[in-house]
């Protein structure tokens, strides 16, 4: 059962370029998590009758789904049922993939899932090179005729997969391995830098932070130097403006602090229930009368919670990292997953499936067994 729950997980990342949300939204995509949810609660049936007593490991996961229930029922807070499938989604995911110990061959076939997820998506930028209808540049991947991932959204996923990838390959002694996994990554940052996402690419240097010493610097900046040189020659103009140009004074950022007011003013106005479980545009419109988004993951969620109850998700969402970090299981992993959570401060990924299946992952690594544990060492 554990085995088809991890497979389900893995299909899950795999298959993410048919979720046909703009912003990877898991409400539209359930069918491969819940099957995974249902062969996780088979597992934990299957370890209950044998050792003849229910065990269940950290709860914090299910308090957060009976706190949602005390919201509803007793605060009486609006709520859509997208957005509460999705939390339960995401909690009980989290929750049965840290429930017992992860294998080595566990981890890896998940981390290649995010490889071949990326490897999915930039195959499907390419063979489509359309601009995305908000950009005068940016490339993105359309699931329809006029519809398309958001740009920040679909450069995080990329990012996971890149990064994961960069990770991974130092596990390997085969150079051919190795070789087709390099592959992999460059064609995953050529997409990558299509969809002129500037966040993904600060990510990028903060997950390279402990790869930099003596030796490597002078090779990081010989290349560096290079891409420097030769990226104007291979995009467009304006691409190349965004990244290297002065664009990063243009109205984006201001756009975006302006929504993180609002949403903090939302936050103000309900300070303990939260806005309610609703997405935030219908939130804030209802709340500030403004058609807003919080544009942010971590707002986002204390709109949700509220003050008082966010403290709980946070640490749900930490906890893992946090242990990860605690028993050292790799310093480029935690610099990795520090990237990541910078991607998430400029999007609303709360509840899309690309944070929810990061932070599973992470409750996953952070439950390795011996074996893996050494692998990660490495």
């Amino acid at each position: 059962m554990r085995l088809l729950c991890i497979l389900f997980f893995c299909f899950t990342i795999i298959f993410a370029y048919k979720t046909n949300e703009t912003a990877f939204g898991i409400g539209g995509y359930s069918y491969f998590p819940i099957i995974c949810i249902g062969f996780g609660l088979l597992r934990i049936l299957e370890v209950s009758l044998k050792r003849q007593e229910l065990k269940i490991r950290n709860i914090l996961p299910l308090s957060l789904v009976f706190i949602m229930a005390i919201q509803i029922l007793v605060f009486n807070v609006h709520f859509t049922s997208g957005v509460v499938l999705s939390y339960v989604i995401f909690f009980v995911l989290c929750w049965l993939l840290g429930s017992e110990e992860s294998t080595w061959n566990e981890i890896q076939c998940v981390a290649n899932s995010y490889v071949l997820s990326g490897v999915i998506f930039a195959c499907l930028l390419f063979s489509q090179m359309r601009i995305a209808s908000n950009s005068d540049i940016r490339f993105s991947v359309f699931y329809s005729d006029d519809k398309f991932y958001d740009l920040n959204f679909l450069a995080s996923s990329l990012y996971c997969s890149f990064s994961i990838g960069m990770f991974m390959i130092s596990k390997y002694h085969s150079k051919v391995i190795k070789c087709i996994y390099m592959s992999a990554i460059l064609f995953i940052v050529a997409a990558l830098l299509l969809t002129g996402s500037r966040a993904a690419f600060i990510a990028i240097g903060i997950s390279f932070v402990p790869y930099i010493n003596r030796k490597q610097l002078v090779s990081l900046i010989i290349i560096g130097g290079v891409l420097y040189a030769v990226l104007p020659y291979l995009l467009p103009e304006l691409l190349v403006q965004r990244f290297m140009g002065d664009s990063y004074n243009d109205a984006s950022n201001e756009h975006r602090l302006e929504n993180w007011k609002n949403a903090i003013l939302g936050i103000s106005m309900h300070p303990l229930t939260g806005c309610g479980l609703d997405y935030s545009i219908e939130a804030l419109e209802r709340v500030i009368h403004k058609t807003v988004n919080a544009h942010n993951t971590y707002l986002y969620a204390i709109m949700h919670f509220g003050i008082l109850f966010s403290i709980l998700f946070f640490v749900f969402m930490l906890r893992p990292i946090v242990k990860i970090m605690k028993f050292g299981l790799s310093k480029k992993l935690v610099w990795i997953i520090l990237g990541y959570l910078f991607t998430t401060t400029i999007i609303e990924a709360t509840l899309s499936l690309t944070f929810i299946t990061n932070i599973a992952f992470y409750y996953l690594l952070s439950r390795s067994d011996v074996t893996a544990t050494n692998k990660l060492f490495q």
